[in-house]
């Protein structure tokens, strides 16, 4: 799934307005001790083989994690809308895969207490989940 990874990877990272909106900071699987905010992670929640005796179909779901710490929710809000623009049915290019589709299922805000730089706090978390279908060329 390396080659996943990095095509989502290179669409935020050529995205202009959302990746200046994070500052860069759009990390795999787990955030540096003491990222400063905001802040996106994602990571692969599952990966099914949906393949039959002609194709190979990989079906997977990939969570991707806004967080702010912000006072109020608009940031994170804001970052969501960027994010959107960006995934949403966004046609992904993987090295020796053909992109299916890339599709929103859901998307949770909640309020979450983590470490940040300045001890314990509450952040705001946009939690969202996309499907991502792709095909072994």
């Amino acid at each position: 799934m390396k080659n996943l990874s990095t095509a989502i990877y290179t669409m935020a990272s050529t995205s202009g307005a959302f990746w200046t909106s994070i500052g860069g900071r759009f990390y795999k699987a787990v955030a540096p001790s003491g990222a400063v905010y905001p802040y996106v992670v994602y990571s692969m929640i599952y990966n099914n083989n949906d393949g039959t005796f002609h194709e190979d179909i990989e079906d997977c779901l990939f969570q991707f994690s806004i967080f702010s710490s912000d006072n109020s929710s608009l940031e994170v809000e804001n970052l969501y809308t960027a994010m959107k623009a960006v995934f949403d049915k966004c046609q992904l290019s993987i090295t020796g895969n053909t992109a299916l589709h890339m599709l929103r299922n859901s998307a949770t805000l909640i309020q979450d207490e983590l470490e940040n730089p300045n001890g314990t706090g509450w952040v705001w978390h946009y939690a969202v989940d996309y499907n991502i279908m792709m095909q072994a060329n």
